[in-house]
């Protein structure tokens, strides 16, 4: 799987604006994720692909479309320093993986793996690992 750059505080709008709320199916169809950052990104991007993200991913994210249109894209796993809560109740609600990540030594495009019986993301080309946990929703 291929890692795709997310830098910090990603708010949802910058992964799915809110222009296209309620304008595509995004079970069906691929919108333009992420256009406000990387035009680019949804051409580029494989199903079961890794996006690895700093601080505070996914904030402000009109619920649950940044996630869900993260998955039409073909994203299988979102890493991150932190996210925000609101991002990680609508992640979860549409069945994809979030963990938290802090040292990944990873560059745009790189070959990484996910080995959740070790907890580790594990670069391709370095052979790098970097601890791993996965998230969930904040319990009431």
């Amino acid at each position: 799987m291929t890692r795709y750059q997310g830098s910090a505080h990603i708010c949802g709008d910058y992964i799915y604006p809110a222009r296209f709320a309620g304008a595509v199916d995004l079970v069906t169809a691929k919108p333009n994720e992420t256009a406000e950052i990387d035009p680019e990104f949804a051409r580029r991007v494989k199903p079961g692909d890794i996006l690895v993200a700093g601080v505070k991913f996914g904030g402000k994210s009109p619920a649950p479309d940044a996630a869900l249109a993260l998955q039409s894209a073909g994203i299988g796993v979102v890493l991150a320093k932190s996210f925000e809560p609101a991002f990680v109740t609508s992640a979860t609600s549409a069945g994809l993986p979030l963990f938290v990540v802090s040292d990944h030594r990873t560059e745009m495009e790189d070959p990484v793996t996910i080995d959740t019986e070790r907890g580790v993301l594990v670069n391709g080309i370095t052979g790098h690992e970097a601890a791993i946990t996965p998230v969930h929703p904040a319990s009431d």
